[in-house]
């Protein structure tokens, strides 16, 4: 096939020297060509030309040059296709258009396979010509003349060049296409390096540097290239490593592994590499820096000797507060520039129990902030939070609108600017199971904020702080217990010593006066005196021994009321009476005065007579000849209280709060001045609970006296008649009424797992009208407790899941219109007196033990019920 160009395209024959052939022969078209010059011209024309007449294109003329080119044959009278045969139908299509539109064409490049030599073999060949239409003087086209030059040697000739053009062409791109593939692979691999890698020239000007740079510092790293490397890495980062700069720019190869403080990355420890590149001369012309982050590494080193050093510190010793003080020198400069710790103690409070800071100054500023803004329980923020929910915080940078929301007012703001937090962290110290305080770590100069890898540090030190705490609080407690088990078993022995003289004194007696007695040897006056002393050493002995047994009734939870409608009055009376006496007999004045309206309580007669007899006994034992005893009752709002003072010899500060417990006597030993098994008091404080009281001691000290006051709640109204008359301590007890007291109007929440025990105690307290409520789960509690507050609470402390102490703990955290102080009472088979103690401490009002007297839970819930409305 030919290489064919559009009309005028690029590549055409410049014809323009045959224009006017072209043009004669347009103008002669109608004639014979007997124009001899013409034809002469044509003939001898240095290129081919050939013209054909008619659609059918048959040859009129051709020149020499034409049939040298294409072939020793006869043209002239042959149509073109006849003549060449091996022209396709593109070629004769080429003709065609030219003589239908009359528009010329130009070729370049032509290539054709001809039969040259007439031996029928054809020759590849290229020719570069155009076609032209030859018109009549009508302007009709009646021909098409041909100019055609051979350009095959020229074609050949470039061809051969250009293909050895194109051979070192490709060998060229070949080779650059590989050194492209190095440079790309080169570039790969750099980039995969984990480290950053980066060209820097002589004048400390960025020339390359890796995608771990982006990595490092961020996009903002892809701005580095042609800046100095002092305006990249900050000032204080260029002076760390300038000395290094001048030896590598030396020629030195240099490493090393320093914590540099860059400008955009914070603090950072390398290990880096620099090594010089030389140019052709010799000369350092630059280095390449090779930088690994070693920052993980070595906060994995400081973190494992941070916990090392504390496990150290803190196992050293069970005192909490050395424990504080050594907690917080390890953290404080290592972790942050102050360590604070806040430690919640039994009463629920939370205190600043330690703090160390680098300055003295910011130290005095945290203390007067804790002191002046104590952070509410229900802090959304802070120590306190932390210390409610056990979630641990971090505030990595603090900014002003922080401190605005965490300010309770002005001038709260104002200090917290002054102690300038910028970073803080707040772990809480949970050890067994609860949380026993917080641990604030912060920073104020260093600007360097926590991440997730300090807080995580920070909270295996709040873990390993809170055990060494808990430690602590437990070694201590065990010193405690071991010294209270200690001081048990010395007043085990002084009470049985004193077990032991108390009953064998009036014994004694009993036998020296009794075997006098036998001997018959004694005059009428001596035997009356005998008989005196025998049966007053008896009622002594009784005494004692009574005194013994209530105390294990008491123990053991098997003391119980005959409650009736009691007349306070008479009870006064008749324990004065008793005490009448002994009061005479050491010439003691009994001032008495009585409140009118301080009369009737429900209670049980002789016990309470017991409570007024064992307060006057005591202050009459302890007064001195001559002295005064003044008893009071009164009636205070809801209440009754009876005072019973004496000027005797007083109750030393340091065994005040010791003076209700068993067994305990300010004086021991066998020159003890006064006799008794130091029980009496113990009884009362026991009785009086039982009723629903509570009483108190007071003494200014030795010398000045002591008072005792007793506070028991008033009988409920009754809304029956009365029936007989009030018992008194000298009457047999009364039975009580069918229900005595009544309970109309009175909310009760029972709470207890048992399924038996809940029947029961509704059918008790229904029974006297109260509205109970019962639920069998500390969570069904609550939720009952959300629907309606109750007037009294009453649950059990062994339950499966939470207990009893988890119910009132829970309770008591309440706010007051949630139920929060609602009285409560503990109703349980755990009846040690440490059970006792512990339910009362816990948040209950009253405890009673199992198996409980109907009548005795009547009377302390109503008298619940009762303190409730009265407060």
């Amino acid at each position: 096939m030919s290489q064919h160009s559009e009309p005028g395209g690029k590549g055409a024959l410049d014809a323009r020297p045959l224009a006017s052939i072209v043009s004669d022969l347009q103008d002669a078209g109608g004639g014979d060509l007997d124009r001899e010059d013409l034809q002469a011209a044509l003939a001898q024309a240095p290129v081919g030309i050939a013209i054909w007449r008619g659609p059918e294109h048959v040859y009129r003329f051709v020149n020499r040059r034409y049939a040298e080119m294409f072939a020793p044959r006869a043209l002239v009278g042959r149509t073109l296709r006849d003549a060449f045969p091996e022209l396709d139908e593109d070629a004769h299509a080429l003709w065609n258009r030219v003589y239908a539109t009359g528009e010329p064409f130009v070729a370049y490049e032509h290539r054709g396979d001809y039969d040259r030599r007439g031996t029928g073999v054809r020759e590849e060949a290229y020719f570069t010509f155009s076609l032209h239409p030859v018109r009549r003087a009508s302007g009709e086209v009646d021909g098409v003349v041909a100019i055609a030059t051979e350009v095959t040697e020229a074609v050949k000739v470039a061809r051969a060049s250009a293909s050895q053009d194109h051979a070192q062409l490709e060998g060229l791109a070949e080779t650059a296409a590989a050194l492209r593939r190095s440079e790309e692979q080169l570039r790969v691999i750099i980039n995969t390096v984990p480290a950053l890698v980066a060209y820097v020239d002589r004048d400390l000007v960025y020339r390359w540097c890796n995608e771990s740079y982006e990595h490092w510092f961020g996009p903002v790293a892809r701005t580095y290239v042609g800046r100095r490397m002092q305006d990249v890495v900050g000032e204080r980062a260029h002076e760390i490593v300038r000395p290094r700069l001048d030896a590598v720019l030396r020629g030195e190869r240099v490493a090393f592994e320093d914590e540099i403080p860059y400008a955009h990355g914070g603090k950072r420890w390398v290990d880096a590499t620099y090594a010089p590149v030389l140019g052709p001369g010799g000369d350092v012309e630059g280095f390449v820096a090779l930088v690994h982050d070693v920052s993980d590494r070595r906060r994995a080193e400081r973190a494992l000797d941070l916990l090392a050093r504390a496990s150290v510190e803190l196992g050293a010793s069970l005192d909490i507060d050395v424990v504080l003080s050594d907690l917080t020198r390890v953290l404080v400069p290592d972790v942050g520039e102050w360590c604070a710790v806040y430690l919640r103690g039994e009463d629920g409070r939370t205190t600043l129990a330690a703090l160390t800071h680098r300055s003295a100054e910011k130290a005095a500023l945290i203390r007067e902030e804790v002191a002046r803004f104590p952070r509410p329980d229900d802090a959304e923020l802070g120590d306190a939070a932390v210390i409610r929910t056990g979630r641990a915080e971090m505030y990595s940078r603090i900014e002003p609108a922080m401190l605005e929301r965490f300010a309770t007012s002005p001038e709260h703001e104002r200090l917290l600017q002054q102690i300038a937090p910028r970073s803080v962290m707040i772990v809480p110290l949970r050890a067994q199971g609860r949380v026993l305080g917080a641990l604030s770590v912060g920073r104020s100069e260093s600007g360097v904020a926590y991440d997730a890898a300090d807080l995580a540090l920070a909270e295996e030190l709040g873990r390993r702080a809170a055990a060494a705490l808990e430690n602590a609080r437990l070694f201590a407690l065990a010193q405690t217990e071991r010294v209270r088990a200690e001081e048990a078993n010395r007043a085990k022995d002084e009470f049985l010593a004193m077990v032991s003289h108390e009953l064998r004194t009036p014994l004694n007696a009993m036998l020296g006066w009794s075997r006098l007695l036998e001997t018959g040897g004694l005059d009428e006056a001596k035997r009356a005196r005998a008989v005196e002393v025998i049966a007053r050493n008896a009622r002594a002995q009784a005494q004692l021994i009574d005194d013994l047994l209530d105390v294990t009734r008491v123990v053991s939870g098997k003391i119980r009321l005959e409650v009736v409608r009691v007349d306070l009055t008479r009870v006064i009376d008749a324990a004065l009476e008793s005490m009448r006496p002994a009061a005479d007999a050491k010439q003691l004045t009994v001032e008495v005065q009585r409140d009118p309206a301080a009369s009737e309580m429900l209670g049980d007669a002789d016990r309470l007579q017991q409570v007024v007899f064992n307060l006057l006994s005591n202050a009459v034992k302890f007064t001195p000849p001559g002295g005064t005893v003044r008893v009071r009752s009164e009636r205070i709002e809801h209440a009754l209280r009876i005072t019973v003072t004496d000027s005797g010899e007083g109750i030393d500060a340091s065994f005040l709060p010791y003076v209700f417990e068993r067994f305990r006597q300010a004086e021991v030993g066998t020159t003890r001045s006064k006799g008794g098994l130091g029980l009496g008091l113990a009884i009362v404080r026991s009785l009086v609970e039982l009723h629903g009281g509570t009483i108190h001691a007071h003494s200014a000290g030795r010398g000045h006296g002591a008072t005792f006051t007793v506070v028991l709640p008033i009988a409920p109204e009754r809304t029956e008649p009365r029936r007989g008359s009030p018992s008194s301590p000298s009457m047999p007890a009364m039975a009580p009424p069918a229900c005595t007291p009544t309970l109309h109007g009175v909310r009760v929440l029972v709470v207890d797992d048992e399924r038996d025990a809940r029947e029961l105690l509704r059918t008790v307290l229904e029974g006297c009208g109260a509205e109970v409520t019962t639920s069998a789960s500390v969570s069904e509690a609550l939720a009952r407790l959300d629907a309606r507050v109750p007037d009294v609470i009453v649950s059990d402390i062994g339950m499966p899941g939470e207990d009893g102490y988890a119910l009132i703990d829970r309770v008591r955290r309440r706010a007051v219109e949630d139920g929060g102080r609602v009285p409560a009472v503990a109703l349980t088979a755990f009846a040690r007196t440490e059970d006792r103690t512990r339910a009362l401490r816990a948040g209950f009002d009253v405890h009673v033990a199992k198996p409980f007297d109907p009548t005795e839970l009547l009377l302390v819930v109503a008298n619940a019920a009762a303190r409730a409305k009265s407060s």
